[in-house]
């Protein structure tokens, strides 16, 4: 039985913890009475396992006080002695509740809110065990009022990231210099997202002719097939199972696969006509920043099937 109840508590204490590290002032997004309620009490005080040596004596007293409500009167000499165990105990199991949360759990107990019956105890027996099964029970009513409320929380968009043009431009300095040290060791640039070119092309200091476009696409088509091969058709069988999904965007195909060797290839050819990086990032202006949304930009012209 006392295995049990161990278990008991180390249940209900791991979903309070959970419920504490989300529920950090959830008052926002509570909308009823027991919600609000217990939202107010979480956000106005301080954890047990942070308690001084001033909060463990409020909590002393508050115990005292509980054992009056419950009709408990005795007035033996050893009442400290208990009270303190009392106070041990609660700090060790429930360390993640507030002192205005142990007060209301007492509170609903007494209006029959929750799912404990102090009848079982005949109303006397003020204990370590009669506070742990209220506290307890007072976890699966939290638990259970407080989900509601995070999933609201959740369901709300988080606030957009205040946009920095400093750390932009620093950014893109750093993407430029990664780039181009890839480019002066191996040859040829990674770059997936084909930033480089994205932000050449927006500057207007990448223009492409149209024999640049195509040795651009003949550099796409002849990289993207290799790629393939190297994947031993593993990539191919996902390529091809994805062709019905590529509308959604969710998947990648050939065609972006060759598109994105033909934009660095044309960053490469960009990178090959200068002595060093800085020739290009110390021309970066800032007016040439200031926006968080990327332009849409054009593929370098696909080849068009012959009828």
């Amino acid at each position: 039985m006392e295995k049990e109840q161990d278990q008991q508590v180390a249940v209900l204490n791991r979903s309070a913890m959970q419920l504490a590290r989300q529920s950090l002032s959830i008052i926002k997004w509570a909308m009823t009475s027991q919600e609000i309620q217990l939202a107010k009490a979480h956000d106005s005080g301080i954890e047990l396992s942070k308690f001084t040596k001033a909060d463990d004596e409020l909590l002393i007293k508050f115990i005292g006080e509980w054992k009056l409500m419950v009709g408990d009167h005795r007035k033996d000499k050893g009442l400290f002695i208990e009270f303190t165990m009392i106070m041990d105990n609660i700090k060790e199991l429930y360390p993640t509740l507030t002192l205005p949360e142990v007060k209301l759990a007492a509170k609903l107990c007494l209006t029959d809110k929750l799912d404990f019956n102090p009848q079982l105890y005949n109303n006397q027996s003020f204990s370590v065990l009669y506070c742990t099964q209220v506290l307890n029970s007072f976890l699966r009513y939290k638990r259970e009022h407080l989900i509601p409320v995070l999933q609201r929380r959740e369901m709300e968009p988080p606030p957009a990231k205040e946009y920095d043009l400093k750390e932009d431009i620093t950014l893109t300095r750093q993407i430029f210099e990664d780039e181009y040290n890839k480019f002066r060791e191996t040859g040829i640039i990674y770059d997936p997202m084909n930033l480089c070119f994205r932000f050449l092309h927006r500057t207007k200091r990448l223009i492409l002719f149209p024999d640049e476009i195509k040795a651009a696409q003949e550099y796409g088509a002849t990289m993207a097939a290799q790629f393939l091969k190297r994947e031993d058709g593993s990539i191919v069988e996902a390529i091809a199972k994805s062709r019905s999904k590529v509308s959604q965007g969710n998947d990648l195909n050939i065609q972006q696969i060759q598109n994105r060797y033909s934009r660095n290839y044309c960053v490469q050819e960009y990178f090959r006509k200068l002595a060093n990086i800085e020739e290009l990032t110390h021309t970066f202006k800032e007016s040439e920043f200031g926006t968080q949304k990327e332009l849409q930009y054009k593929n370098p012209p696909a080849k068009k099937p012959k009828k």
